[in-house]
């Protein structure tokens, strides 16, 4: 079920990102804010995830995806960009991004009464993660307090990580969404 962290104060140890991508080896993601913009990748090896580990200014989450829905695709590697477009690129800039630790299976009931006549779903490929960005670009933030307990969520802005849901566990600085 995934493993994000938020290095908030402290790094990751080599070790942390090696373990949390052998136990989720189905992609790696990170942002960080720099010079008050959000910037992320998708899809980089662990070796890039431990070189950058160290390097990143802090304030820079990771995603380890153990691929639920939408199945083992590069696409799906988290961050999204919290857009109406909810795009797909590997790699860009946003002014907000979404990280999901958990499952959300009501996912496409929500965002099918969610959906107005405003608004084109997009194409591509689809994963709770991606339907939950597009509703907060709907909803703002606070629609993920609706989503059922279990689910952890890191939503960056130029100012702040803000980490949701229940359980989650400090280290040295470094805030992750299970051991």
């Amino acid at each position: 079920m995934c493993l994000l962290l938020a290095a908030v104060k402290g790094r990751p140890t080599e070790e942390a990102i090696r373990n949390s991508a052998s136990g989720n080896p189905d992609g790696i993601g990170y942002a960080y804010k720099e010079n008050g913009i959000l910037h992320y990748e998708k899809g980089i090896s662990v070796d890039r995830a431990v070189e950058l580990s160290k390097t990143l200014p802090l304030g820079f989450c990771m995603h380890f995806r153990i691929a639920t829905s939408g199945g083992v695709v590069p696409e799906l590697i988290h961050p999204f960009p919290v857009r109406l477009d909810a795009p797909l690129t590997k790699k860009g800039k946003a002014n907000k991004l979404l990280f999901h630790n958990g499952v959300f299976s009501e996912w496409k009931e929500v965002l099918i009464k969610h959906l107005t006549e405003r608004i084109t779903l997009p194409l591509g490929k689809w994963s709770d993660t991606r339907a939950l960005a597009l509703l907060c670009a709907i909803h703002g933030r606070h629609f993920l307090n609706l989503v059922p307990r279990g689910n952890k969520f890191a939503f960056m802005t130029p100012t702040k990580i803000h980490l949701l849901g229940e359980g989650w566990i400090e280290d040295g600085g470094v805030w992750f969404s299970n051991s």
